[in-house]
């Protein structure tokens, strides 16, 4: 019998899985401001997903379900919202190591670049056959443009991460029709939705409605198939149900009162954001679009960029010359329509599809790119894995002299524009991490000829001297230009010049308890100005950090009344008074206390009659009031807060609590499937072993 010490295990695991391993290595050295905990994200990603993740980490350490937020705009079920990752397996995960600070924010951030890498190395490997082939496409998935130029949106890049994972799934799904492969698709699917902004999940079902659709076009010949079809298509949707069941209860319990249920109007709003087609520039030169100019303004700057790499545009240049295949055909349908999405309102196709059920209630065009990128890099597989195995064919060395000549037009052309000295500056303002150039477009245009030419003669020169493969040069320069290419970007797009260790001593001074202080001030009072505690990079909902109650806030979760009484001048009124109190007066409330899920306070209503008491908060039917124990009804008060009839001759203690019974069942629902369903996969593996 033949022994294997440890080390020979784990070198033998190392070699086995060399190129994910690589992959891993790759997308943390290019992130390295983040990977090594430096630099710390910026914008929605710290003002809106690290305060929602936070208050809920908050509630769960101290005991409490964290299901009504008193920080932010008169509060609301926390539970609910969608973005806040409450039912991502992936924050239970994260939180189970403590509260979710800063620190925590970098690792889900991170995990993303990398699950999303190797997400794409997982399908491309399924797909090609050719781990080399794999190996790249992941690289430049993890790293594209989409991936490093809305790295503020956290909630995006989640739906970009998972993608690749539920195609992989459901792909093995068709051609196998394996319980394995069913639960697999319900889980990765359950990872995204659970995770990702809702726009992704109405996308996605589309998706995977199609995905269907596509199959029993395909299988048409094989009946048969149609039931195994039908029954693995009803056994996914049944676990995932089971899955998203505390996700789909929670939605539930305050759809009634979201402002974002019903279709935006097809105005400028819901076209915010487009990927115009001046933006493709980003697909060759993506330094052109974080530049100073009036040509991408009508795009946010951090929904501009397109770039996947040099080499895989060459291989999807290349790709539609080559022999037209169905799986061709079908990618480059799918390039298209997602373009022509993506453009918003500058062609046709949006306004046709706003009118399908879902479309037309988020906004952002641009998050089509993405499809744009996953599709081409698929398309780009074909021409990767012949290029390894066999070398370069005349066709792709004509789409790089092309494509080359194309990129040393553009230098000569800004060189007239600008000069060395400008680029220098340029390089300059990045190596200091300045958020936003101050640079022409031509200035960025010729710094980006110049990295991309001096790359190209670089590895050239070496795989001639050190005598490389074609798989070596090309996986060299992916790194070299999606890693330069990412860190000229990162102080745009990714991370804020503020030190991540500045911000870990300000979680530490956070206090633990809910604030009780100034409770008989107005709720005016309480907008994240008075005397919080602060830190550069965390300029929005203060409150939530502080535990302290707040008329002010960002969040996309809000209550339809709250907007409406903001417009028309019933919220000014509301803010005029305190927490809680009486509509009268004279009357007065003592030891108000704000807990977790609830308020209370000491009452008396000495008069003869009846007297309203209202709770500052923004009104939801699962609220309930005991006054001494006996319970009271309670009503909208204006059409936004709520109002109790105190009883004549009455006092003592008033406690209003927010409870979701549904919510804990589901919980215990849900976890029990995942926990089966790694049970099962694990034994399965055990098996196959």
């Amino acid at each position: 019998m033949q022994y294997f010490s440890l080390k020979d295990k784990v070198v033998s695991i190392v070699l086995k899985n060399k190129y994910p391993i690589m992959l891993v290595l790759g997308v943390l050295i290019c992130l390295w401001p983040l990977s090594l905990f430096l630099y710390i994200p910026k914008w929605d990603n710290v003002n809106g997903y690290l305060p929602y993740r936070y208050f809920i980490s908050d509630y769960l350490w101290n005991g409490h379900l964290p299901l009504w937020n008193p920080f932010q705009r008169l509060g609301y079920p926390g539970y609910a919202d969608l973005q806040s990752g409450i039912w991502s397996p992936i924050v239970w995960v994260i939180m189970l190591f403590g509260k979710y600070t800063m620190n925590s924010l970098i690792v889900e951030l991170l995990s993303c670049y990398v699950l999303a890498g190797l997400a794409m190395y997982q399908l491309s490997n399924y797909l090609f056959k050719d781990k080399k082939t794999s190996l790249i496409l992941g690289f430049t998935y993890a790293l594209s443009g989409f991936m490093v130029g809305s790295s503020q949106l956290m909630v995006f890049l989640i739906a970009v991460t998972w993608f690749p994972w539920c195609v992989y799934a459901l792909l093995q799904f068709f051609k196998t029709f394996k319980l394995k492969y069913q639960l697999l698709s319900a889980v990765f699917m359950a990872l995204f939705i659970t995770g990702a902004s809702p726009a992704y999940t109405i996308i996605l079902a589309y998706i995977v409605v199609g995905m269907f659709v596509y199959q029993f076009f395909i299988q048409k010949k094989e009946q048969g198939n149609y039931i195994k079809i039908l029954v693995g298509g009803s056994t996914i949707l049944f676990v995932l149900v089971l899955l998203l069941a505390p996700y789909i209860v929670s939605f539930l319990d305050f759809s009634p009162y979201f402002n974002r249920v019903d279709k935006l109007v097809y105005d400028g709003f819901l076209f915010a954001n487009p990927f115009t087609p001046i933006s493709y520039v980003s697909f060759l030169l993506p330094q052109a679009v974080i530049a100073q100019s009036d040509w991408f303004n009508i795009t946010d700057l951090t929904l501009r960029n397109g770039y996947f790499g040099f080499i895989p545009l060459l291989g999807f240049i290349s790709a539609l010359t080559s022999k037209i295949t169905r799986f061709k055909i079908i990618l480059i349908i799918c390039i298209l329509l997602s373009l022509l999405l993506a453009a918003g309102d500058e062609t046709f196709v949006f306004e046709f599809l706003y009118n399908l059920p879902g479309f037309g209630i988020f906004r952002h065009p641009s998050i089509f790119r993405a499809f744009t990128i996953f599709c081409a890099l698929l398309l780009v597989g074909n021409e990767l894995k012949p290029i390894f195995n066999q070398g370069i064919e005349k066709r792709y060395k004509i789409t790089f002299f092309s494509t080359l000549s194309l990129v040393l037009i553009a230098g000569f052309w800004a060189f007239s524009k600008t000069s060395f000295s400008e680029v220098s500056q340029l390089i300059s303002n990045i190596l200091i991490y300045q958020e936003i150039s101050d640079s022409t477009l031509s200035t960025h245009i010729l710094l980006n000829v110049i990295i991309l030419v001096g790359l190209v003669v670089l590895v050239l020169t070496l795989k001639k001297v050190f005598k490389l493969s074609w798989f070596v040069s090309f996986l060299f320069f992916c790194f070299l230009d999606l890693g330069i290419q990412t860190n000229l970007s990162i102080p745009t797009t990714v991370v804020y010049n503020f030190s991540n260790k500045s911000l870990s001593e300000y979680f530490n001074e956070l206090p633990n308890d809910i604030s009780q202080n100034d409770l008989e001030k107005p709720m005016s009072y309480f907008n994240d100005t008075q005397g919080l505690k602060s830190v550069n990079g965390i300029w929005q909902n203060v409150a939530t950090f502080n535990k302290t109650i707040s008329s002010v806030g960002v969040n996309p979760m809000r209550f339809k009344s709250f907007d409406e009484a903001k417009e028309d001048g019933r919220l000014d009124e509301a803010l005029s008074h305190s927490i809680m109190y009486f509509t009268d007066s004279v009357l007065k409330t003592e030891d108000v206390q704000i807990g977790y899920n609830k308020f209370s306070a000491r009452i008396e209503n000495g008069s003869s009659q009846d007297e309203k008491f209202v709770l500052n908060q923004n009104y939801h039917h699962l609220w309930s009031v005991t006054l001494g124990g006996k319970k009271l009804e309670i009503q909208p008060f204006n059409g936004l807060t709520m109002e109790v009839l105190i009883p004549a001759n009455s006092f003592g203690k008033i406690i209003f609590k927010y409870k979701s019974n549904k919510i804990v069942y589901t919980f215990i629902i849900s976890l029990l499937c995942y926990v089966l369903i790694i049970v099962f996969l694990m034994f399965k593996k055990l098996k196959k072993c």
